[in-house]
């Protein structure tokens, strides 16, 4: 059984049992707020995360979760993209903000420059990923969609995004930031012990060797 099967089934059962499910999540599975001021997406032929492979995701060089931070009030944008399984991470920063088409293209150079083989993509339903298609057909792969509202199906982001905020809090000024300091902070990442005290960048550099 997948771990989203798992949280969908818990998320399915909260509203009858409420916090005695959620607090046994490691993160509080707390429920995520829609904004008031969210307009539905359109993004066309998206491929829901439900007809991803499960059997064997994740247990191989190549499965990739995509996300994007954005700086204060809006301004500026970093995409980011975790390997799976050795939470491997590549990220930059993108001088057109979340602009589909530049986004696309950088995280087809971002990958394509890794010499890392791409299995699949995972990303949500943000409409910086509306290019998805581009990524797809450049790198001869497919983008899954999570559901909304489901960030713990890109799980590699649950423990990601707290790491990059050590070094980017919230709504820093992202006119601030040097892609020699975005440099700076993926080779800190990158060789930082994670899955049984192993550093991403020698699991890596094992499978390229």
């Amino acid at each position: 059984m997948s771990k989203s099967t798992i949280y969908n089934w818990i998320a399915a059962l909260s509203p009858h049992y409420g916090d005695n499910i959620r607090k046994h999540l490691r993160h509080g599975g707390r429920p995520r707020q829609k904004s008031l001021l969210t307009t539905k997406t359109h993004i066309p032929n998206r491929l829901s995360i439900d007809k991803r492979p499960e059997t064997d995701y994740g247990q191989t060089i190549g499965d990739w979760e995509m996300d994007t931070i954005v700086g204060k009030e809006g301004i500026g944008a970093i995409v980011t993209l975790v390997e799976r399984k050795s939470c491997f991470m590549l990220m930059e920063k993108l001088d057109t903000g979340k602009q589909a088409v530049p986004l696309a293209y950088a995280v087809v150079r971002l990958i394509r420059e890794s010499g890392l083989p791409v299995r699949s993509i995972t990303t949500d339903n943000g409409p910086e990923f509306a290019a998805h298609e581009i990524i797809a057909r450049e790198l001869n792969t497919k983008v899954y969609f999570a559901h909304p509202y489901c960030s713990w199906e890109k799980g590699s982001f649950e423990n990601m995004n707290g790491l990059i905020r050590q070094y980017i809090p919230k709504k820093t000024d992202f006119r601030g930031i040097s892609r020699l300091y975005v440099k700076s902070i993926i080779e800190k990442i990158n060789n930082r012990p994670r899955k049984r005290f192993r550093k991403p960048k020698d699991m890596i550099e094992e499978k390229i060797a």
